[in-house]
């Protein structure tokens, strides 16, 4: 029935998987589960879909620190440690993949996005008596131990039987749990993914039943010999193949077993025999070390050992003796144990081929678990202050709307009375038809600002740009995978890939210069990004020339905004850029992290960050002042605002003064450069004039 609903054109490449995996003796991965299952449903295959997942470019990973942070390549930090909040390693497993594959199906975003409210609203109840909430209490979920790698050894026959007892005590857990949800009133639960999650979970009593078979308490202790009890109980489960051949193998257990008792009989008669002879009653078997079934017999008592005995070893004070008879008797024990140990083991693990056969429902409860919790980490997580649902658009161009929102990780690092500034951005839905929509979806909104679908961002060092975009970036990808976002509100129409250039790094083994990395990587994402992308920016041309890097960063913006058309955030400090494109039409926005500047009682200037995006650009970088914070001394850092002050008059004047002044400032005569430079300023203030 499986391989009838295989589509035809699949076949061939199953049998091609199926050899593949026989070289490594894994075929049993792929034959198990089709034997098993009576459809492509039931048996845990998924169908392959290129563009069910939104996917991230080469370098936006890392600069997003998804998993690891760029400091020193720690979990901490990282958007994966702050939204980790489960109870089992399944669920960190699962939220992990939800957040490097994020969902781009509207419809699967939101019904994620329910289920995590409808578990929101159960912790906050905090009612005891509800089914739901004993999932996610102390007693539920998080007393599992790792049910999904058990099951793996359990599917490949390498798990002891110990192991194997805590794993199915787990799995009965889990049913008991889920039982009592569905056994209350399922149709109390509103989520249609929690219904498809734990009301409609597969029993397991079919192969629970099966532990009845075994001893618990010689399977606690791995004794393999005694594991299993009698095989009548096995009679009503006859017709299964691997039962069947679970009972021969039993069955030759058995007579191992009788050859070993009967061998133990056997010594015993035989210890009662060396008792005569010794004359002593109280002689009993001794074991050294890996010899057994010894006679210990004080020096001065050995005239009465018969000399057909072995002299085993001795010390000063008796000698160990074997008989001849005991030797024959001890070497047919030992190969009854050998054999009964390899039929044992063997036994085991046809025992656990029961359980691989049923693995397809032993891994859809596991995904279930797995989803269960991650969906119960992001509600805990959603229970944090001023995190808001985000409204998921269907059929809309792509785009997203933060009003208010906050860096996750960032404002979850700032110490005790700080708080994060919030920023609004309005990126995309270009195009968007906004007929009833102004209050629902986006508020007050300005329907210009819904055009936009790139901004230029200029401002201060230190000023938070980096920030904002990781920021914008970051809540995109937490509202696909289906979690609340640290903001008032948030809407967004899904993106098909983030795709980022952030950071200056090199790479020596390869040979490639930082300006080679930064190209390398922002050609990627000309050749990839398409009009459902959103490509992030930060100060794209800053490894060459002034006057390179501009023409680079320039021709770049202007590809992405006429033939891409995708949302881009591009963050600059080249202020031509950013003046051209403002002229353009309302597709493209420019705005700047908004400061203060101040002057110091000793003269000197200092900038005060407001870390707010404002419209508008900013007319300089202030790359002295962070020169000031980062302890540069202050000699040097007044020279390079008296070089900073020259250059600027430099690149404002014509050929012959320039050439003049040049001359000037080479000489000693301060003044009169002064002179001179007094005199541009006041041509200046009247061409201004005019």
């Amino acid at each position: 029935s499986f391989i009838e609903s295989v589509p035809a054109e699949i076949i061939p490449c199953v049998a091609a998987t199926v050899r593949s995996l026989s070289d490594f003796k894994l075929e049993d991965s792929i034959l198990i589960s089709m034997i098993c299952a009576d459809s492509i449903a039931s048996s845990g295959w998924q169908k392959f879909e290129k563009y069910r997942y939104l996917s991230f470019g080469t370098n936006a990973i890392y600069s997003l620190e998804l998993f690891r942070n760029t400091n020193d390549n720690s979990a901490h930090g990282s958007l994966l440690s702050f939204l980790n909040k489960c109870q089992t390693r399944m669920g960190t497993r699962m939220l992990s993949n939800w957040i490097g594959n994020p969902l781009r199906n509207p419809r699967q975003i939101s019904e994620r996005l329910s289920a995590v409210e409808e578990i929101r609203d159960v912790l906050r109840s905090q009612d005891e008596n509800c089914p739901l909430f004993k999932i996610f209490c102390k007693s539920g979920l998080n007393k599992l131990g790792d049910i999904e790698r058990g099951f793996a050894r359990i599917f490949y026959q390498k798990s002891a039987p110990s192991e194997f007892v805590a794993i199915m005590d787990d799995f009965r857990k889990v049913s008991s749990l889920f039982s009592e949800v569905k056994a209350s009133n399922p149709a109390v639960l509103k989520s249609s993914l929690l219904k498809k999650l734990i009301v409609e979970a597969p029993e397991l009593t079919d192969t629970m039943e099966l532990l009845e078979h075994l001893n618990l308490d010689a399977a606690l202790q791995n004794n393999y010999r005694h594991l299993f009890v009698t095989p009548d109980t096995w009679e009503n489960t006859t017709g299964n193949p691997i039962t069947e051949s679970f009972l021969v193998s039993l069955q030759e257990m058995g007579v191992h077993e009788t050859n070993i008792v009967q061998a133990e009989d056997e010594l015993d008669e035989e210890l009662e025999r060396i008792r005569t002879v010794l004359k002593n009653k109280k002689i009993e078997w001794k074991k050294i070390q890996h010899e057994e079934f010894l006679v210990e017999v004080p020096q001065e008592k050995t005239a009465a050992v018969p000399k057909s005995w072995l002299r085993v070893s001795q010390t000063k004070a008796l000698v160990r003796f074997r008989t001849e008879e005991t030797s024959l008797i001890l070497e047919k024990l030992n190969e009854s144990r050998d054999l009964m140990k390899f039929s044992s083991i063997d036994t085991w693990r046809i025992f656990l081929k029961h359980f691989t056969a049923a693995a397809h429902l032993y891994r859809q409860i596991i995904h279930a678990v797995a989803s269960v919790d991650g969906l119960g980490s992001l509600a805990r997580v959603s229970l944090s202050s001023d995190y808001c649902k985000p409204t998921v658009l269907d059929d809309a161009p792509a785009g997203i709307y933060i009003n208010e929102g906050r860096h996750p990780v960032a404002e979850a690092g700032l110490g005790p009375g700080r708080t994060f500034v919030p920023n609004s951005v309005c990126l995309g839905f270009k195009g968007l038809v906004r007929d009833g929509l102004d209050t629902d979806v986006f508020g007050t909104l300005e329907e210009s600002q819904t055009q936009e679908h790139c901004k230029v961002i200029t401002g201060p060092n230190m000023g938070g740009k980096s920030t904002m975009i990781r920021m914008t970036a970051l809540l995109a990808t937490m509202t696909q995978m289906g979690s609340y976002v640290p903001a008032s509100s948030c809407v967004i129409s899904p993106f098909d890939a983030i795709y980022c250039r952030i950071g200056a790094t090199d790479s020596i083994t390869t040979g490639l210069s930082t300006f080679m990395t930064e190209l390398t990587e922002t050609s990627t994402i000309l050749r990839d990004a398409t009009s459902r992308s959103l490509v992030i920016l930060d100060e794209l041309g800053r490894g060459t020339s002034t006057h390179d890097g501009t023409a680079v960063a320039h021709a770049t913006l202007e590809y992405l905004l006429h033939e891409t058309g995708c949302a881009t955030l591009f963050v600059t400090h080249y202020l031509a850029i950013a003046l051209h494109f403002n002229q353009l039409t309302n597709n493209i926005g420019a705005y700047y992290m908004d400061y203060l500047e101040t002057e110091s009682p000793e003269g000197t200037k200092q900038v005060v960050f407001l870390y707010k995006l404002t419209q508008g650009i900013a007319q300089r970088s202030y790359g002295l002042n962070v020169a000031r914070l980062a302890g540069i001394s202050e000699d040097i850092v007044e020279r390079a605002q008296l070089v900073s002050h020259e250059m600027e008059l430099l690149g404002r004047m014509d050929g012959d003064l320039k050439d003049k002044l040049t001359m000037l400032l080479k000489s000693t005569n301060g003044a009169d450069a002064a002179q001179l430079v007094l005199k541009i300023q006041a041509k200046e203030a009247r061409t201004s004039k005019l």
